[in-house]
This record gives structure tokens, sequence and C-alpha cells, in this order.
């Protein structure tokens, strides 16, 4: 079943991408990527820094405290990137970017799908002059030339276990089974198969916690999932642009204790 998405590629006529300076602000080796949706109060800057997370995505154009957060993202010493993946197309992406550059932002993510070919993708990220970009591509993309824009794969399922959750009197049970469950969802094939088509190119993912990652709505994510994610990411030679599943970033606000102790674990072993 692994195997599925490598055979489908298979028939993708590859183009290795011509060397290109990695971005400034981004070093993929070593970055901790993370999309942060909302709350964007200063005072939340602490939460990123205890998680180790360097590389910030804010969706872009955000809200009225977000050129405070990021100033101070930038005196915690995170790179804040404007995600612009919400434009239609070049001409709106290509004004978001320079208002994003206005406000101090080092970067811009942007969408392989919002820009007609890989020519005017090419044209768009020559044209970011002082910021550094990266570009989320589907699979049928992945031959596009997008340096020295970092591309990002668009693909992947939710790292862990599956399991089958019923719910019964507002309350999720977990139903066992001797021949379908546990089902174990990773990545690593992912980033090897990067790393052998394009060699040149860090291996970048870029999965959500959305249904296209094996993740219905009635789906419990565990906690540290987040950090699983990074870790099998990195094991394997890559990385990944995590994106907190929505309840995790409600928790994470709320201050949980569940969310809490997870998120802090993470941190310090990044520490460690």
């Amino acid at each position: 079943m692994f195997l599925q998405p490598v055979m489908r590629w298979k028939l993708i006529p590859f183009v290795l991408l011509a060397a290109g300076a990695l971005s400034a602000a981004v070093d993929p080796a070593k970055d901790v990527l993370l999309y942060w949706p909302s709350g964007h109060d200063p005072r939340h800057v602490e939460l990123l820094r205890e998680a180790g997370v360097t590389v910030v995505l804010l969706p872009w154009p955000g809200a009225s405290s977000t050129a405070s957060f990021i100033l101070s993202c930038r005196a915690a010493g995170i790179a804040t990137v404007a995600d612009l993946t919400a434009a239609s197309g070049a001409e709106e992406a290509r004004a978001l970017a320079e208002q994003a550059q206005v406000a101090g932002f080092a970067g811009v993510a942007l969408e392989g799908a919002a820009f007609r070919d890989e020519t005017a993708l090419a044209a768009f990220v020559t044209g970011l002059k002082g910021l550094d970009a990266l570009v989320f591509l589907r699979p049928e993309q992945l031959h596009w030339r997008v340096a020295p824009a970092l591309a990002v794969l668009r693909e992947g399922q939710w790292p862990g276990v599956r399991r089958t959750w019923e719910r019964i009197r507002d309350e999720a049970v977990m139903i066992s089974s001797a021949s379908r469950e546990p089902w174990l969802d990773a990545n690593s094939y992912l980033v090897a198969y990067l790393r052998a088509v394009a060699p040149e190119r860090a291996a970048l993912l870029g999965y959500r916690p959305d249904e296209a990652a094996g993740v219905k709505a009635d789906r419990l994510l565990p906690y540290h999932s987040l950090e699983l994610a990074l870790v099998e990411a990195f094991a394997a030679g890559g990385n990944v642009v995590l994106h907190p599943p929505e309840k995790h970033h409600a928790a994470l606000l709320a201050g949980r204790e569940e969310m809490m102790g997870a998120w802090r674990t993470w941190g310090r072993r990044r520490a460690s």
C-alpha cells in the first residue's frame, strides 16, 4: 500500500533541478518549521521557543497583532515566513509578497498550484528580492524548477497508529480489531524518494492534518504526533513543515495541561 504513490510517480518525467543558493533565513537541514494560524499575541512567542521552533509560518494578510508578533519573533531568534497559500494567482501573490516584505517578514510560502506553469512560478521567485521562498508542490509538479526557493512536497500521511473509533453517548471509544488494526502511517519512504530523484534539493514534506493525509473529521490525533512527524522526517534525512491540528493549536492557546506537557517535552528533547 505504501508503494502506490511511488509507483504512480514513476510516470512523471522528472527533470532534476539546477542547483541554487539555499534560503538564507531557512536552513532545511536544521530548522524546525511550524505553521501558526492564530494567536499572534507576542506572549505566545514563548510557546514557540519552548518547542524549539526556529521558523514560523503566519497566514498573510494577518491580524492587527501580527506586526508586533513578527518583532517579538525576531527578538527571540525565530524567522517569520508569510503564508500566501490562499492567494488565487500570481498577481495577488505578488501584491501580498510586497506587503509582507514591508511588514518585516523574512520569507514567503507559496502554492505551486496558484501559477499557470513552471515558467510563471520561476519568474515570480526570481522577482522576490530580499525574500526567501518555500513553494508547496503537488506530486505532478515535483519536476518544476523553483530554485533558489525551497520545494516542499504537499504529500504524505499523518504519522502514527490509525485506529478505529466509534462515538457512544458523545464519547470516543476505540474499537479493536484482530485483522485490520492498528495500521501504522509513516512518511520516511517519501523522504528517501525525494532524496533519490532530486539529490541536490532538500527533502521537505508539507502535508496537512486533512483527509488527504488520512485525517477524517472524527479521527483523534495524539498530542505527541507533531513531534513524531518531525522525528521521522529528520531520521530519514529530510524535514517537514509542521501544521498543528486545529484542536492541538486551540489546546495550546488555552494552556491545556495534556497539550502543554507534550509540547514542552518535545522542546526539552530538542534542546538536549
